[in-house]
């Protein structure tokens, strides 16, 4: 289960000021019910990771796209996505820039996808345009989903808890 939370600030004489909000997103992972064909993850919506895809369009502002040719990416349901094909060199950069939380993990830093229940190496995950943003996603995106609110170090992924706080960048 993924949540996020909003919260804004007012002053000491309880009249509202404008203010950034700030967003914090708790992860919680739990076993993925793969109760669906062969074993597969078992999913009721009409589009591939549609609550996530919310909280990052609250977390992430719209953006030019990326100077990067798109691809089309084929969706195990729901509409095709849109891929950017970011030349290796060029990876590290992008993905400082896109990664909407504090602390951006190294190109051979590995990540857990909740979605997948399987590791990866960041340099692995790509990165979409959609709806007017460029979000990363996990390299099993097109697949089961995972996008980074689902991603957390295997450190926490094998913890008994298994949760983490992701804080926005701005």
């Amino acid at each position: 289960m993924t949540t996020a939370t909003q919260a804004t600030g007012g002053t000491a004489a309880g009249k509202k000021r404008a203010t950034k909000p700030e967003v914090e997103v708790q992860v919680f992972a739990s076993a993925v019910q793969k109760d669906g064909p062969e074993g597969e993850p078992h999913v009721r919506a009409d589009e591939m990771s549609g609550p996530e895809k919310q909280m990052l369009c609250i977390i992430v502002k719209e953006s030019d796209p990326l100077p990067y040719p798109l691809k089309p990416l084929k969706m195990a349901y729901g509409p095709d996505e849109q891929v950017y094909d970011i030349p290796e060199e060029a990876k590290a950069a992008v993905f400082g820039e896109v990664w909407p939380f504090h602390g951006c993990p190294a190109l051979d830093d590995l990540r857990f996808d909740l979605h997948e229940q399987r590791l990866f190496k960041f340099r692995e995950a790509q990165v979409i345009r959609h709806n007017g943003r460029n979000l990363i996603v996990s390299p099993y995106y097109a697949h089961s989903g995972g996008m980074t609110v689902d991603f957390m170090p295997p450190e926490v992924a094998e913890s008994e808890d298994r949760a983490c706080v992701l804080t926005t960048k701005e």
